[in-house]
């Protein structure tokens, strides 16, 4: 019963809009007339209605029927019976994908499906993306189901008038959930081009006589802002053990960048790590070697804002790059036939026959890499080691265990040094044995003989890999490799520098800092390296510098041992060795 503190709407004329009422609530409305001097009138009424259901304005909208007991529909759910048969759909407990409810189609005996369920309304900007998500499945594997779902700006057949997602051929009975894209069985986005009210739509479609299926977890987000549109084609490349480069098509009102950089899996927040850019491609650095990241990128639109972040694009660092020597490899650190993280395998004849880690005949501990031979292709088979690290100049020594399975069978490998984990680019041959009968491990001896490992000595830093090559004759047997171990040796402790080139360090000795005082014949790019007194690399770097007198700071030297270290310093064909000592 209305009182004088009621809330009412004053007006002079008829209609008059009611607003501020609240969603999904029944009301009783009255109408009372003032006539001047006369005062009020008596009040008409009431007359009864319900306000709708609330429309979707934030995002992500959600909707898993559970709210109310079935076969009630959730506020703002709407079902449509096209055909007007017994086959519609309704709210069902005790299928749900999450406890208790999901939308059910039960099917008709007789007439194809024909019918809808339509979301809440959902206030759609133009120019903004939505992304639906849902979980499906059918009821029996012996029926096969057909859906499609469709959008539009009214919950009618007529109003849905673009296709998101299809699927003929929906005969599994555990739930899947859909995937962005446009294939079958993939939900693509939408984009409105004018902003307002709309609705999904899921229409089932199967023939006559199949059985139930069902819908369950609906999702709407918000994927790209009018106003700052999400960046595209988002990939990664030139992944290594501490970077990648992230590359993109940003909108064109993008004015920066983040790439935001998680742990697999994990939801960025505010304080995630992030590198920023204004343009692509965004190198990103500082990653942990053998872990899994997910990659988002966000633009700012000037005066717009943040977009909302595009991604997740996922990538794994690469295995840790050996940089300090030596490197060993025995090959126990896994559960064989796990492969050591960086050791890579190529089976390049393709003939399923190729190197394995084994536990079959280690030379130490658990296990040792063997080739596994084929009894009718001839062997064409690597594997390789880690990402190496090495520096021009410095000579490299490997040292390997090796065997055969029996001296009835001889067979045949080399060993090869190149800049990637590719035959082809394995240029440098530091070991052969075509010949190998020994059915007990071999250790290799340093020497350009047959059976012997030559050393390497890079005419350029930069990455290396290691590889052990089988090319033994058809249906022989197996060779084993164990306890690879690779050393480094500093090569020539003299300087060789045309008049006029000069590097001098103080101070010496060097406690927190090691500066470098320069003068250079030409302006480019200047190389240092330090090594320890056995001869590992322990600091690299390189640094350009200007023609004539310059000065730098050798990065990281003060955070090393105390001892005597060699640095060299390398420009074009001259090469300055200096010997330090750090207090």
């Amino acid at each position: 019963t209305p009182t004088a503190t009621s809330p009412s709407v004053p007006a002079t004329t008829s209609p008059v809009t009611l607003t501020g009422l609240t969603s999904n609530t029944n009301y009783d409305v009255y109408v009372q007339a003032t006539c001047g001097t006369s005062g009020n009138s008596v009040s008409t009424g009431p007359v009864a209605f319900t306000t709708a259901c609330a429309t979707v304005t934030t995002f992500p909208y959600t909707e898993n029927f559970d709210g109310v007991t079935a076969p009630a529909l959730p506020c703002g759910i709407t079902v449509l019976n096209a055909n007007n048969d017994s086959g519609v759909w309704v709210n069902n407990s005790g299928n749900g994908s999450t406890n208790p409810n999901a939308m059910r189609y039960n099917y008709n005996t007789a007439n194809k499906a024909d019918d809808w369920f339509f979301t809440n309304g959902i206030n759609m900007v133009a120019g903004g993306t939505y992304q639906l998500q849902f979980k499906y499945k059918s009821g029996s594997t012996f029926y096969t189901e057909a859906l499609e779902v469709k959008v539009g700006n009214a919950a009618t057949a007529a109003a849905q008038t673009t296709t998101v997602f299809t699927d003929n051929n929906i005969n599994f009975t555990s739930y899947t959930t859909t995937t962005i894209g446009t294939g079958n069985g993939q939900v693509a986005g939408f984009t409105p081009t004018a902003s307002g009210v709309y609705y999904f739509g899921f229409h089932a479609i199967s023939i006559a006589n199949q059985l139930n299926f069902y819908v369950d977890d609906v999702q709407v987000t918000l994927t790209s802002l009018a106003s700052c549109p999400t960046p595209t084609n988002v990939t990664v490349s030139g992944v290594t053990d501490s970077q990648a480069q992230v590359t993109f098509s940003g909108p064109s009102v993008g004015t920066s960048y983040q790439v935001i950089y998680v742990p697999r899996g994990t939801t960025p927040t505010a304080t995630s790590p992030s590198v920023t850019g204004t343009s692509s491609p965004i190198t990103v650095t500082g990653l942990n070697p053998n872990t899994a990241y997910d990659i988002y990128v966000q633009g700012t639109c000037g005066t717009a804002g943040l977009g909302i972040p595009g991604g997740p694009v996922r990538f794994t660092t690469a295995c840790a790059t050996t940089a300090v020597f030596p490197y060993t490899q025995n090959f126990d650190g896994v559960t064989a036939p796990a492969l050591p993280c960086g050791i890579t395998t190529l089976d390049v004849n393709n003939d399923g026959s190729s190197w394995v880690n084994s536990n079959d005949q280690p030379s130490s501990g658990a296990n040792s890499m063997r080739y596994m031979p084929s009894a009718f292709n001839g062997a064409d088979d690597w594997f390789f080691t880690n990402a190496l690290r090495l520096t021009a100049g410095v000579s490299y020594q490997l040292q390997f265990k090796y065997r055969v399975y029996s001296y009835n069978y001889p067979e045949r490998m080399e060993v090869k040094i190149g800049t990637s984990t590719t035959p082809a680019s394995q240029t440098t041959t530091l070991f052969s044995n075509t010949n190998i009968l020994n059915n007990v491990y071999v250790t290799t001896a340093s020497g350009s003989g047959a059976g012997q490992v030559a050393a390497f000595v890079p005419t350029t830093s930069g990455i290396y890999f290691i590889g052990f090559h089988a090319m033994s004759t058809v249906n022989s047997f197996s060779i084993y490799v164990d306890d690879l171990n690779v050393t480094s040796t500093v090569l020539g402790t003299k300087s060789n520098v045309a008049p006029g080139f000069s590097a001098e360090a103080s101070p010496v000795p060097f406690s927190d800092r090691l500066n470098l005082s320069l003068n250079t014949l030409k302006a480019g790019p200047l190389q240092l390296t330090l090594h320890d007194a056995v001869g590992r690399v322990v600091r690299e770097t390189t640094a350009t510098v200007p023609a004539g007198a310059s000065s730098l700071a050798v990065p990281g030297a003060g955070s090393l041992p105390a001892g005597m270290y060699i640095l060299t310093v390398r420009q074009g064909g001259n090469t300055q060795v200096i010997r330090v000592a750090h207090e």
